[in-house]
């Protein structure tokens, strides 16, 4: 079974699921699915500062 792990866009808030397999490649970039920035895993908010979520 897929290992999850959950991250908070730092420009909107919102919040989603990616495999935690992002966190072990070098300079992998997220794109949110609601505002479109790029940010790293590491960048994400946390659970206090977020928005919304999907």
């Amino acid at each position: 079974m897929a290992e999850i792990h959950e991250v908070a866009c730092p420009a909107c808030g919102y919040g989603y699921y990616v495999s935690k397999v992002v966190f072990r490649v070098k300079d992998f970039a997220c794109i949110c699915p609601k505002c479109k920035h790029e940010f790293r895993p590491e960048e994400s908010i946390g659970d206090m500062e977020r928005g919304e979520q999907g």
